[in-house]
């Protein structure tokens, strides 16, 4: 009789685990066990057989497999097998082994005393005991932690968040319901320490990261970061020649003013600190050039996380915001960065929202700076009448021309709303024109091609008698009124020459009705 599939595995199955009784039945070895290719099988089904057979001692010197570094002179068993098969048995819930862990406090010493070991930390034994500190955890939280915490054990664990394992553990630990507020206060009180340019760059990041996931769960006890000193001391960090402790500290700073930006005495605390703001947004960056041989200015990390709380300050609807952004000309420069940095769309999306946020504040302090000292406008007109750039050898259209129009239509929607003043823009030399001739044309063949319907009609311009305006897509708005066909999209600024558009429709060979209504229900 022919065994199916399912049958033949069964049976292998049935006949390795029979083997595998066998073996264990002879009384091996730890060691004779570990070396046993069998074994990582029999651990991931949960055979009780194995994990009876385990003696208090086994386990013992399990957990010191995975917690101490071998010797050069070990075999190599010892050095790359053991440790491997050792911590799969604390990648899986097993009961049984996990209650003797528990109620064993010299194992769980074994297993935490790692933690008091002299840095660097070997990584790959760093992830083993993470594997079974966090299957310890799941499977007893609280008593683990109680014990965790009643020996100091959290002091010595962020000696060691270099590693992305231990630092995992750490903000598990700092997450955990069984964390109680002093304790959250003290492991946030050193990550805060860590971020300086005594520790490692990997210290400043997984401290960094360790600190904004807090912040952005809202745990209690994080009040703490919202300290003026605390604040401070981030300050104190941008001014570092370090840039993973600038890039870190400014993003801490980030979530700290997101995590409490309702609070009006956080915005007070950052404004007191206007100075190293504007000294980090005109601090000059260094020059590379690419392949072409083309020389680029970076904007930095740092910048764009700034503008990003510049954003929120702006918005905060304090008088002294205006006042002092006025004062230290920062508008003024992030809009020549604007201008400068032609490719970068992190920037102009930060900028944009801070010119909505500007916008749509109740400062005028703030709306002059921008409409006047930086003379927004002026730029978007310039750039508007000269949307390409000489790239090398190539003629190639701006990266910031989206983020020219969308600003150019918040700034039309605002004057015509009444949120700033008609004169204010009208009076500006070519804003009448540029409004007319470059952003109305703009949002003509953007909303052509984005909410317009379309026909589902093969209509190939080769081999038939139709006159080539017959051949473009025909248009119509929502209440079916035909729109007029645009001929050349060389009309709208920016949008490619003639040669280009007449090839392009000269091609048309599907004609499109499409419904944006519909869609939408879709």
């Amino acid at each position: 009789m022919r065994l199916s599939s399912i049958q033949l595995n069964q049976f292998k199955f049935s006949a390795a685990f029979e083997k595998y009784n066998k073996f264990i039945s002879e009384n091996p070895t730890l060691e004779q066990i570990l070396e046993n290719p069998s074994t990582p099988d029999q651990i991931t089904v949960g055979s009780k057989i194995l994990i009876s057979y385990l003696t208090p001692e086994m386990v013992r010197q399990l957990l010191t497999f995975i917690t101490v570094e071998p010797s050069e002179s070990d075999s190599p068993a010892r050095i790359h097998t053991y440790p491997f098969v050792s911590s799969l048995f604390f990648s899986v819930e097993c009961g049984a082994l996990l209650d003797l862990v528990h109620s064993d406090q010299t194992l769980l010493e074994n297993l935490l005393n790692f933690l008091k070991g002299d840095a660097p930390l070997n990584f790959l034994l760093s992830g083993y005991f993470a594997k079974a500190f966090d299957i310890l955890m799941r499977s007893n939280e609280r008593k683990l932690l109680d014990f965790f915490y009643s020996q100091n054990y959290h002091f010595f664990l962020l000696n060691h968040i270099y590693s992305q394992s231990i630092a995992d553990i750490a903000y598990k630990c700092l997450s955990s319901s069984f964390t109680f507020k002093q304790q959250r206060t003290e492991i946030i009180d050193i990550l805060v320490s860590k971020l300086t340019v005594d520790y490692s760059p990997l210290v400043a990041l997984n401290s960094q990261n360790i600190i904004c996931r807090a912040l952005n769960d809202c745990f209690p006890g994080i009040e703490y970061l919202a300290n003026e000193a605390v604040i401070s001391s981030f300050f104190q960090n941008l001014k570092s020649e370090n840039r993973e402790v600038v890039t870190s500290s400014a993003k801490v700073l980030l979530s700290i003013f997101a995590a409490f930006k309702e609070e009006s005495s956080i915005s007070l605390k950052f404004l007191l600190q206007i100075e190293t703001i504007r000294d980090l947004i005109f601090k000059v960056e260094k020059t590379l050039k690419n392949q072409a041989g083309c020389e680029a200015t970076i904007i930095g990390e740092t910048k764009l996380v700034i503008m990003q709380i510049i954003n929120i300050l702006c918005g905060a609807h304090l008088p002294e915001v205006g006042r002092l952004f006025k004062v230290a000309e920062i508008i003024p420069k992030l809009t020549e960065l604007f201008e400068s940095h032609d490719w970068n769309s992190l920037l102009h999306e930060r900028y944009f929202n801070i010119v909505e946020s500007i916008i749509y504040s109740d400062s005028q302090d703030l709306q002059i700076a921008l409409l006047e000292d930086a003379k927004l406008p002026q730029l978007l007109i310039r750039l508007g009448n000269s949307p390409y750039v000489q790239y090398g050898r190539a003629l190639i259209k701006r990266g910031s021309m989206g983020y020219v129009y969308k600003i150019a239509n918040l700034l039309i929607s605002s004057k015509n709303k009444g949120i700033i003043e008609d004169e204010v823009i009208n009076k500006i030399e070519g804003w009448a024109s540029f409004e007319k001739e470059i952003v109305e044309v703009y949002n003509r063949v953007a909303n052509s091609e984005l909410g317009a319907i379309y026909n589902f009609e093969s209509a190939s311009s080769e081999g038939n008698n139709e006159t080539e305006s017959s051949n473009l897509p025909v248009f119509t708005d929502s209440d079916n009124a035909q729109i007029e066909p645009i001929s050349s999209v060389s009309d709208a600024q920016g949008f490619g020459g003639d040669e280009t558009a007449s090839e392009y429709f000269e091609n048309v060979y599907w004609k499109v009705e499409f419904d944006l209504n519909e869609l939408e229900e879709i």
